[in-house]
């Protein structure tokens, strides 16, 4: 059979001639042509129903096959047919068919798709302070999913909602940040992140002086910070007269000067603070000068101290105990020295050490005595003789004023103080080249 429609024509012939013809008009038929584009989701979600489908051709019929796991609903063998899709990838074909047999298959590559899988673990801080801003949360980006994200109600999402990564402002109290993941299938699994927002603390600091702040020339002063909410690694920074002179939780100042002033700085590693740098109230330091050595005078059996009050006595094996007057006398021959401490509790240096000797009898075999001392009124003054020349005697107050001078030219007499006020007096007695300096106490 040839392509050509037409007619096929018998004529019927014998020895007489040709008879009537007869005639059948024929039209030839073929395969069919390769079907229309099929119509229908090239990126469809596993589980949902879909319809594909070819423009129909009479006389034609069509099979339809989907990928395995795919299952046909309905159709038949139709040009549109409806299918459950299934989870594998592959090509939807259809064969078109006619009583000549088979046309050309059409086919469609199809790639199922599927709801998301839930995303990855939010990052971000989950102990933000109260009412920080800007912060980031974010998940792992994936092509083709959008993020719908939640936050506590205190907070403000500014931008970034849709996608993987968000800027938020927090407010306060207990929460949850929530991201679900989208597509053209649907929503994936919810990913969570609780938060807990910090209340800002407020460092404090203050520091400590030993042995105080008021302290004697040359005493060395070890200062201590005592810092609050100042963080696992808190900076402190000490400043002396308001330069940096040292740092850490102490310092010590080895010289310190009358009026030096000495403060510290800490600097909080605590994430939610008020104020990040705050200072310690100033120390004000005073020091004290320390009080001239004493000066030992002896008045027979008895030495005598040039301080009235604050002495400590002292051989040479180390401190007499409870012996604190102005004056000791010894028990046994040896070397004193004695030691004046101020009002300020600072202590001079020692006394020039004397060697005492009970008898009393000078180097020149000379003795005196000023007795009673302390007197409310008349001091006795013994000398060793008389001498030619007389003997002079001035008397000065604790200030060197010169309160008395008066001459004797006996080898005993009376100074009387009974009409001056109690207190300390200096006498100096001067006779033949001899010097006697002692400290009276008028009572």
């Amino acid at each position: 059979v040839g392509a050509t429609a037409g007619n096929v024509i018998v004529t019927p012939s014998n020895g007489c001639g040709n008879g009537t013809a007869r005639t059948l008009a024929v039209s030839p038929n073929d395969v069919p042509s390769q079907p229309s584009a099929i119509s229908g989701a090239s990126a469809p979600c596993v589980g949902t129903s879909e319809n594909y489908s070819v423009t129909n051709v009479a006389g034609v019929t069509y099979t339809w096959t989907f990928p395995v796991g795919w299952i046909q609903t309905g159709g038949g063998t139709t040009n549109s047919v409806s299918v459950t899709v299934g989870a594998n990838a592959g090509n939807v074909t259809v064969i078109p068919s006619n009583g000549c047999g088979n046309g050309t298959a059409q086919t469609l590559a199809v790639v199922p798709g599927d709801i998301p899988a839930q995303p990855s673990a939010i990052v971000g801080d989950t102990a933000p302070c109260d009412n920080a801003t800007g912060l980031i949360y974010s998940v792992t980006n994936v092509a083709g999913v959008s993020y719908n994200w939640t936050v506590p109600g205190t907070w403000t999402i500014n931008s970034g909602q849709g996608t993987n990564s968000i800027d938020v402002d927090a407010g306060s109290g207990l929460g949850t940040i929530t991201v679900t993941p989208s597509n053209t299938c649907g929503n994936g699994t919810v990913q969570t992140l609780n938060v807990n927002p910090q209340s800002a603390v407020t460092p404090q600091i203050t520091i400590s002086a030993l042995p105080d702040t008021a302290v004697c020339d040359g005493t060395i002063i070890d200062f201590t910070a005592n810092a609050v909410n100042g963080g696992s690694s808190p900076v402190i920074t000490w400043y002396l007269n308001t330069v940096v002179d040292g740092s850490g939780s102490s310092y010590q100042l080895v010289s310190p000067v009358d009026g030096d002033q000495v403060y510290a700085e800490l600097t909080s590693s605590e994430t939610c603070v008020t104020v990040a740098t705050v200072i310690s109230p100033t120390l004000n330091i005073t020091v004290y000068p320390l009080p001239a050595a004493p000066v030992i005078t002896q008045s027979g059996d008895t030495l005598f101290s040039s301080y009235s009050t604050g002495n400590q006595w002292y051989d040479l094996v180390g401190l007499l105990t409870g012996e604190t007057e102005y004056y000791y006398t010894p028990a046994v021959n040896g070397d004193y020295y004695v030691v004046y401490t101020d009002s300020n509790g600072c202590s001079s240096a020692p006394s020039d050490t004397v060697n005492f000797v009970i008898s009393g009898i000078d180097e020149n075999g000379n003795s005196w005595k000023i007795y009673p001392n302390p007197s409310n009124d008349v001091f006795h003054v013994s000398l060793p003789y008389v001498s030619e020349s007389g003997v002079d005697v001035v008397l000065t107050n604790l200030l060197g004023e010169i309160v008395m001078v008066d001459q004797f030219d006996t080898r005993r007499f009376d100074v009387d103080l009974s009409y001056y006020p109690a207190g300390v007096y200096h006498i100096i007695i001067r006779y033949d080249g001899v010097t006697i300096s002692e400290k009276l106490v008028k009572e």
